[in-house]
């Protein structure tokens, strides 16, 4: 197998993790739309479930690819708020 990319997308309508060869070529793409809650006045998205879903399916694309860099983008709006 050979060395890829993994793209970890963290957008504010869809959660993606797309795989990519050396060349910079999408071999394989996966998403999925997680639904916002209330919490403590706020819109947000549950960040354990998010972060519990990328690390799935992360784990389940590098049983057929040799993952060798991992890269992480977000939507400016999806940041942490801590207290």
């Amino acid at each position: 197998m050979d060395d890829c990319i993994a793209a970890l997308d963290v957008g504010k309508s869809n959660k993606k993790v797309v795989v990519y060869d050396a060349q910079r070529r999408r071999l394989k793409a996966i998403s999925e739309t997680i639904d916002e809650r209330i919490d403590r006045g706020l819109l947000c998205e549950p960040a354990e479930q998010t972060a519990h879903w990328h690390l799935a399916n992360l784990k389940a694309l590098s049983a057929g690819h040799v993952i060798r860099a991992i890269s992480v983008s977000a939507h400016i709006g999806s940041s942490s708020y801590c207290e």
